[in-house]
């Protein structure tokens, strides 16, 4: 955080709390590097790959889900 922030100390604050919930969800670059070293070095690469886990999640759902309910799902708020 910056030490002088003034009036936008609590937006630092919000925004560096934010970014630590993000990076757990989101993973790091080394997951998808890892799954490109797998695609690169396999024999029979699949044709798509999922990563990080909420990009699984999400596929999973539009398989099993209506797309109407789907779009309900992507349009919520926390």
């Amino acid at each position: 955080m910056i030490a002088n922030a003034g009036p936008y100390a609590p937006f630092y604050k919000n925004y560096h709390a934010g970014t630590k919930s993000l990076r757990f969800v989101a993973g790091v670059p080394d997951d998808i590097a890892v799954l490109v070293e797998h695609a690169l070095t396999s024999d029979n690469p699949a044709p798509r790959y999922a990563a990080p886990f909420h990009a699984k999640v999400f596929l999973f759902l539009k398989w099993a889900l209506p797309q109407r309910a789907l779009e309900m799902i992507t349009r919520l708020k926390r």
